[in-house]
């Protein structure tokens, strides 16, 4: 290795400049490219190893290990045969690897990190080495490979866990701020300076005390790392002990245990309890900050405690629901008063994702930056001391403001208008969910869902050419006008963005609190969750396919493959099939199942339901059922299939493999929602198959043209 290495390392967008200048005082860092969410630059293993241990604000450390241009698939894998992997990693260790970018035969992120797997597999087969494992949790390496207009990088992660994961946390809040940018809006507010010269640090929200750890460390000096149990570097062949041990003793010389005072309040008691736990992990004795119970209104500068004026810092809630964002209003003006009252000669700070509530605290802000909070566009306000308040603004003036300039009329007309074409048919079917609406009107670019008195309104990426403030600028127009046009309470109304998901994310919670609402569909009840997850537990688009299960299943056996929460198959019980099965991976959903089963009082010993994986499942089964639903993900991990199911590519197996399942005289009913899906001639060939696509696609989907694709399939006799 030459002394100076090619790296990468990963920051929280907008934060950019600062992680540079934080490189720079750590060591020798030499920038080659600054980057959007982080820098390539290059430096010494020990430099690195200072990063891995002191940076306040990087998420990952990235060693490149070797850089080529790529132009499809068969370049990448002949690429990763002939790097030495075992100069990096032995066959008894566990590997992860994370893949970002295309090829024009790669367009799945999951698929690329599967076929980059399977090469380094096979570098070591054909070496007549055993088989090393993957573990995504907790591997002994984690690889990474980058791919840019067919330039490549491979990289070996230094960190392992992202950085930001500092070891301190020990409980989960609701929305927690992610540990380093914290770290980035302090040193935005210049608390290391003013700490520096002995001023305090208050948080009247601190909620479980990211902010005032945080602040704690930067004040003690306590390298972030020193709290970590594991670094990507453990494992690796070339990771010397002997310079990684140097920067620990280092950095442990330079913690000071005597600091300005640091306090916190909030009324959560539990979010306390987890504040206490955090600020117990530092050990700073005296000088370890101080949290206590105590609401926003009750709030006033401490008088026991002598305060030098410092820094008022504050990360309140932004309301994910319209209802919450107009009573913030109010909170948000008290918040101002507050600090201009009781700490008019002190610095102030408050970061938020709603601009306009940052300007009901009617706060002269002198600076801002935008930062993003994951995907999340927010801003950090500044204040200079004694600025004083700005003229009041009700809480109705606010809204105008949102509204001024946005042609809202077009979209409630439309809305209207669709309640209008929809109203007959929902009261004479008796559906009380459904959609509303989805983009009608491209500037208004939002899915509307309504469950009985409830909306849900998903936001959807604008395109790149879609001025961001202006997107937002029509949204918040968009949420301010639903509770007048669709008679809805403001408080139930459900605001939700969804992205382009990858890995688990699109079954993360969105919200820690599970909330469900029972809705009616056909005969059955319905469990929903309007506030955990993207999706609610009920797929609207495949109500047609549920109340045909209804009507087909009396006296007979069904398999529901790919589950989801099970509402197929209840409704198939409710129709009364005499036995049903139920397969899905998700522990959560099939405790959902269960939920939904108990819900309307079905025998579950006559409905089972399996946690497994449908393909393995599969593979034994010599059961057969009448009918079958077969609902796959477009793109999914599992243990066949090369560990990925991309259902173009694997559809014909695993149809096959589930028409093993189906009785001589039985049914599958196979659906998709890969907006591209063929079926291939195969299937046409082997077996009986009836489109039923338009048929299954209901009236409140059809203007979106196929939004699934739906296949009666049976044998041929």
């Amino acid at each position: 290795m030459s002394n100076l290495l090619q790296n990468y390392i990963s920051c929280p967008k907008g934060i950019e400049s600062l992680l540079l200048d934080e490189l720079l005082a750590l060591g020798e860092y030499s920038l080659l490219k600054q980057h959007i969410g982080g820098l390539y630059g290059n430096a010494s293993l020990q430099t690195l190893y200072r990063i891995c241990l002191c940076s306040r604000l990087a998420n990952r450390v990235l060693l490149q290990l070797d850089s080529r241009k790529i132009e499809n698939k068969e370049c990448l894998r002949d690429w990763l045969l002939n790097v030495d992997w075992s100069k990096h990693m032995s066959v008894e260790q566990s590997l992860h690897i994370r893949f970002f970018g295309e090829l024009p035969d790669i367009q799945h992120t999951q698929y690329g990190a599967q076929f980059a797997k399977d090469a380094i597999v096979d570098y070591f087969r054909a070496r007549g080495d055993q088989r090393p494992s993957v573990d995504r949790e907790q591997p002994d390496l984690r690889f990474q490979i980058n791919i840019d207009k067919q330039q490549a990088g491979l990289y070996l992660d230094l960190s392992g866990e992202s950085l930001h994961q500092r070891g301190y946390r020990q409980g989960v809040t609701t929305a927690p701020l992610k540990e380093n940018l914290a770290a980035a809006l302090l040193i935005r507010a210049q608390w290391p300076q003013i700490a520096q010269q002995g001023g305090a640090l208050v948080d009247p929200l601190c909620g479980s005390g990211t902010l005032i750890t945080e602040a704690a460390l930067i004040a003690a000096n306590i390298a972030p790392g020193l709290f970590r149990k594991r670094f990507g570097f453990d494992h690796w062949r070339q990771h010397k002990t002997d310079l990684w041990q140097i920067e620990i003793e280092n950095a442990r010389s330079r913690i000071s245990r005597s600091i300005p005072p640091i306090i916190g309040y909030d009324e959560d008691a539990r979010a306390l309890g987890i504040a206490r736990q955090h600020i117990g992990t530092l050990a700073l004795g005296e000088s370890e900050p101080r949290v206590y119970k105590k609401s926003l209104q009750e709030w006033k500068k401490p008088s026991h405690i002598d305060l030098k004026p410092g820094l008022l810092i504050t990360n309140p809630p932004y309301g994910e629901r319209i209802g919450d964002k107009d009573k913030l209003a109010d909170f948000y003006k008290l918040l101002g008063q507050k600090w201009i009252n009781e700490c008019p000669d002190w610095h102030a700070a408050l970061f938020t994702a709603d601009p306009q509530l940052a300007k009901a605290t009617r706060m002269y802000w002198s600076k801002s930056y935008v930062l993003y909070n994951g995907a999340l566009k927010c801003q950090l306000y500044l204040l200079e001391p004694a600025r004083g308040l700005k003229q009041d603004l009700s809480e109705e003036m606010i809204a105008q403001k949102k509204l001024d300039g946005i042609d809202i009329q077009s979209f409630t007309n439309r809305l209207r208008k669709n309640q209008q074409r929809l109203g007959g048919w929902l009261k004479q079917n008796n559906i009380e969910c459904y959609r509303l609406y989805f983009a009608d009107i491209p500037e208004f670019a939002v899915a509307i869902d309504i469950y009985r008195d409830w909306a849900v309104v998903q936001e959807y990426q604008a395109p790149k050419n879609i001025d961001p403030e202006k997107a937002t600028q029509r949204l918040q127009a968009l949420l301010l006008s639903l509770p007048s046009t669709l008679s809805l309470k403001t408080d139930h109304i459900v605001f939700k963005q969804r992205r382009r998901q990858k890995g688990k994310t699109q079954y993360e919670k969105l919200e820690q609190r599970q909330e469900f609402l029972q809705v009616n569909e056909g005969n059955v009840r319905l469990l929903v969750d309007l506030h955990s997850y993207l999706d609610t537990g009920l797929f609207l688009d495949h109500r047609p396919i549920r109340l045909q299960l209804a009507k087909i299943c009396s006296g007979k056996r069904m398999l529901n493959l790919f589950c989801y929460t099970a509402a197929a198959t209840v409704h198939a019980a409710g129709g009364g099939a005499r036995e049903t099965v139920s397969i899905d991976m998700s522990k959560t959903y099939i405790d959902w199942a269960k939920r939904n089963f108990a819900l309307n009082k079905m025998d579950i010993l006559k409905h089972k339901l399996i946690q497994a994986d449908v393909l393995d499942w599969l593979e034994n089964q010599t059961e057969q059922f009448d009918v079958v639903l077969l609902d796959p993900p477009t793109f999914s991990n599992s243990k066949r299939m090369q560990e990925t199911l991309d259902i173009q590519r694997d559809h014909i197996e695993l149809i096959n493999s589930t028409m093993r399942c189906v009785d001589n005289k039985g049914v599958l009913l196979f659906s998709c929602n890969f907006k591209k899906f063929r079926l291939d001639p195969e299937i046409c060939s082997r077996y009986r198959v009836n489109d039923i696509t338009d048929w299954s696609i209901p009236r409140d989907f059809d203007r979106l043209g196929k939004i699934h694709y739906c296949y009666e399939i049976r044998r041929i006799n």
